[in-house]
């Protein structure tokens, strides 16, 4: 459904907002493929995902691979959102 929409819409960016479950490549690779650039995904990350820290730099002459053990973000708590008037 989302190509052919895109194909009505020819010219202009399509965004898919989607939840966790399609924020994944059995979505994008079918969709990009056929709509090309245009095509974006706004995904929520899922709730088990690890974020990690950039790898450092690899020094001059390094032999081996940089270590696999990065410092990780920790899931955050969730917070009410509060709002000033």
């Amino acid at each position: 459904m989302l190509i052919e929409i895109a194909e009505h819409f020819s010219t202009v960016p399509i965004l898919a907002v989607t939840d966790s479950w399609f924020g994944n490549n059995g979505l994008w690779k079918p969709a990009y493929k056929a709509i090309g650039n245009r095509f974006n995904i706004l995904s929520r990350l899922r709730c088990n995902n690890v974020l990690y820290d950039l790898p450092e730099k690899r020094k001059p002459k390094q032999r081996g691979r940089n270590k696999s053990k990065r410092r990780f973000f920790p899931p955050r708590q969730a917070t009410p959102l509060t709002l000033k008037a």
